[in-house]
């Protein structure tokens, strides 16, 4: 396993640095694959995105797989969630 991850880690610092020239890709990293919301024991390549594209276009598709060297590793695609206004910090009580 060790092996795949450290193959998932360069993958994402070469190759995967082309995927984040696209606006819309805010990040990639290394999860477990989500399907219907059930987490599976795959490890995938995640890729979070500022919204979800038309699987028509496929320009802009996320393939749902990738190769890296003899491995095909499974895809993900999340949509970031907008962060929450900071919060001002809580006054203490004289």
């Amino acid at each position: 396993m060790d092996a795949t991850i450290s193959a998932l880690r360069t993958w994402i610092e070469t190759t995967g640095q082309q995927w984040l020239a696209d606006d819309n890709i805010t990040g990639i990293d290394i999860a477990h694959k989500v399907v219907e919301g059930m987490t599976l024991d795959v490890v995938c390549l995640r890729f979070t995105v500022r919204r979800k594209l038309a699987a028509a276009d496929p320009a802009a598709t996320i393939p749902p797989y990738v190769s890296i060297g003899e491995r095909i590793v499974p895809t993900d695609v999340i949509e970031a969630r907008p962060l929450a206004a900071a919060r001002q910090p809580a006054r203490a009580c004289a």
